[in-house]
């Protein structure tokens, strides 16, 4: 995962960088390195928002609220 984040960073594919930080937040979240995990998730996000990849927004923000509830701030997931 973070040799696709180099290689997506290299090539300027703002998109495929973004799902190269979603799934390594996924991978760190199967790991418990929940704090981690909600980095990547959210440059993921500011990504997305940043290109305006509407349809991959919702999932984003879903796998914050994830994290968030996992960490037991649920308040903050619900935001």
């Amino acid at each position: 995962y973070e040799r696709a984040i180099e290689q997506g960073k290299q090539v300027a594919d703002t998109s495929e960088l973004a799902n190269a930080h979603n799934d390594f937040g996924i991978a760190l979240k199967n790991l418990g390195d929940y704090a981690h995990a909600l980095e990547n998730f959210f440059t993921a996000l500011k990504l997305r928002e940043a290109i305006n990849e509407k349809q991959k927004i919702p999932g984003s923000l879903n796998n914050i609220g994830m994290i968030l509830s996992y960490q037991g701030e649920n308040d903050k997931a619900l935001e």
